[in-house]
Formats: structure tokens, C-alpha cells, sequence
């Protein structure tokens, strides 16, 4: 299982209902100073009337648009340099999937930086297009913003497209709940034993389960994938990404954009970090509609987001070994 904090949500049995969508509208972006290329993807590009959004520094109707926004300062430490990041925020509302965009491009960009570090530094890095032994391997977890993000783009999906993955999830979610996984433990701060991790995730590779939006090798939402699979990268050798040797270890990350989603919903949400294993969002967002379309300020979000960024980067950056 790739590492989370967070209980893991109670899962019931069922799939979400079309009705209980949030809005699929991006309205989360970030400004770069410093690495346009790395940030500005245009899965993430905000439509007009979005509340949270992309300025893009080079593009003199978003920076005539930026001025009547708030932008809220995100610098990041990255591999022994700061990375100048800020949010933009209109005076709407979001909701809980709305965030997600800008937390993907935030974690592109501190993942892409850190990467770049780590090769500059002669770490073998065998992760590359084709390789999919992580989503052979892992039970992924995501956040309750992301789980409404992607079950919402399932739904919105072609209807051949959004039949076939809806398939997928439930078969994966149906030999899931008949092979009931390990009971996680947490501590104190919310993380989970690593021996409950290990276990997790040999019981994982035992009931032969890969990732339900794998196709040929290939991440069928790669754009939109969650940003635990983003940021899990490999140094070491290939063979033992496939369990062939111990020769592989996981690439630190200054921040952990699972946890730093987990730790916004939770302080919107007045309530616990939560976790939801990835082949079973569906059927937890039916059960959570309502959390779906509750909204916020948008630059409450954009606040929250910025400072635990900031907060869980510094903290990052401390516990690091690997990348400095």
C-alpha cells in the first residue's frame, strides 16, 4: 500500500449516483514565478468564472485577470532551493473536488524538481512510460477530494468509457471486500505503522488486484491520476520494482500531496484525515454525496492549501535523507 496518513473510510458496497456529483469545472490553479513548462498542463487550464485557477504569468489576459484576485504566497524548499509558487483565488466558492487541480500541479511541480535533483545526483530513477509494476503492486489511497474529483470524471467520461471503468472499479472493489485487508493502526499524528503498511501491501499482491484503470501497461487517467501514483518514484533497479530484488527504494518527497489533500478536507471539514483505497471511491462517494457538493470560500481553500504546503514541506525537508 503506498504510504498515507489518515484512518481509512468505512466503505460500503454500491457506486455513486450522477446526481451526487460535484461540479467538474476546474477551479483551482497556481501561479509559477520561476517554471511555467512543469506547471501549466492544460488538464488543469481553468475555464472563465472559475474561482480558483492557472495564472499564467505569460498571458496578459490571465495577468489583467489576476489582478482581481487573491494570490496567496506558496514557496516551497525543494532540493536546497525554494521554489516560488501562489495560488489564486476569486471571491467564490469551491467545493472539495475543486482543489484537486491545483494540488496536481502543485505536486508536479515540487515532484519534477525533486526528480531532476535525484537524476542531477546520479540516482538511477527505472520509473518510465510502460512500467506499471507500482500498479500491479499497490493498493493506492485517495483523498475524499480526490475521490470526488476522479468518480466525477468517470461519470463525465464518453458513455462506452464511463461503462468500461466503472466495470473495473467494481470488480476490483467486489474481490476487495472478499478478501478483507489487514487492519490498519495509526498513531497519534495520523500516520500508519509501517508494519501494517508491509502487511497491507503483501495482502495486496496476494489477491491479485492491479489498478482498474490500467490498460496495456498504460494509466488510462494519467492526466488525472491521484497524486500518491505521481509522486511514487523508484531509485534502484527495475527487477526490483517487480519484487525480483531488493535493490529498489522509494524516492523521498519534501511533501506528500496525499497527506497535504487529506489534511485540507480535514480542516475544512472539521472532522478526521481520512483515507479511501482507490478501487472502492466510487461506492464512498454514493455514501458521501452531500460532503460532494458542500462548498467553501475560495480563498479559505487557497489558504488552508498554501499553508500546509508550506508547513508539511518544512517538515519534509527535515526528515529527508535521500534527496538533499
Amino acid at each position: 500500500m503506498v504510504k498515507s496518513h489518515g484512518r481509512v473510510a468505512d466503505i460500503p458496497s454500491g457506486l455513486t449516483s450522477e446526481e451526487a456529483l460535484p461540479s467538474q469545472d476546474c477551479r483551482c490553479g497556481i501561479v509559477s514565478n520561476n517554471h511555467r513548462t512543469d506547471l501549466l498542463q492544460a488538464d488543469s487550464a481553468a475555464p472563465d468564472g472559475a474561482n480558483l485557477f492557472v495564472v499564467d504569468p505569460w498571458s496578459h489576459a490571465q495577468r489583467q485577470r489576476a489582478e482581481a484576485v487573491e494570490i496567496i504566497g506558496c514557496d516551497v524548499p525543494v532540493a536546497g532551493e525554494t521554489l516560488r509558487l501562489n495560488l489564486a483565488a476569486t471571491a467564490g466558492d469551491v467545493t472539495l473536488a475543486d482543489i484537486v487541480p491545483a494540488a496536481r500541479q502543485l505536486c508536479d511541480a515540487i515532484t519534477a524538481r525533486t526528480v531532476e535533483r535525484a537524476v542531477a545526483e546520479k540516482y538511477n530513477i527505472p520509473c518510465g512510460r510502460g512500467c506499471s509494476a507500482c500498479c500491479r503492486r499497490y493498493l493506492v489511497p485517495v483523498t475524499a477530494c480526490e475521490a470526488f474529483a476522479l468518480t466525477g470524471r468517470i461519470l463525465a467520461a464518453a458513455p462506452a468509457r464511463s461503462r468500461r471503468m466503472q466495470r473495473r472499479l467494481l470488480l476490483a472493489a467486489r474481490r476487495i471486500m472478499e478478501h478483507r485487508p489487514p487492519k490498519l493502526s495509526f498513531d497519534e499524528s495520523g500516520g500508519c505503522n509501517e508494519a501494517d503498511l508491509t502487511a497491507t501491501s503483501r495482502w495486496y499482491e496476494q489477491i491479485d488486484v492491479s489498478c482498474p484503470f490500467l490498460e496495456g501497461d498504460c494509466c488510462s487517467i494519467y492526466s488525472a491520476r491521484p497524486v500518491a501514483c505521481r509522486q511514487h518514484f523508484i531509485h534502484g533497479s527495475a527487477a526490483g520494482c517487480m519484487g525480483h530484488s531488493d535493490d529498489a527504494e522509494r524516492l523521498p518527497m519534501p511533501v506528500q500531496m496525499a497527506d497535504v489533500l487529506g489534511l485540507v478536507a480535514a480542516q475544512l471539514e472539521s472532522a478526521e484525515v481520512e483515507a479511501v483505497p482507490l478501487p472502492l471511491m466510487a461506492a464512498w462517494c454514493d455514501v458521501n454525496a452531500e460532503r460532494g457538493l458542500r462548498t467553501w470560500p475560495a480563498v479559505l481553500a487557497a489558504e488552508i492549501l498554501a499553508r500546509t504546503v508550506r508547513q508539511t514541506a518544512l517538515e519534509g525537508t527535515r526528515e529527508m535523507s535521500g534527496v538533499r
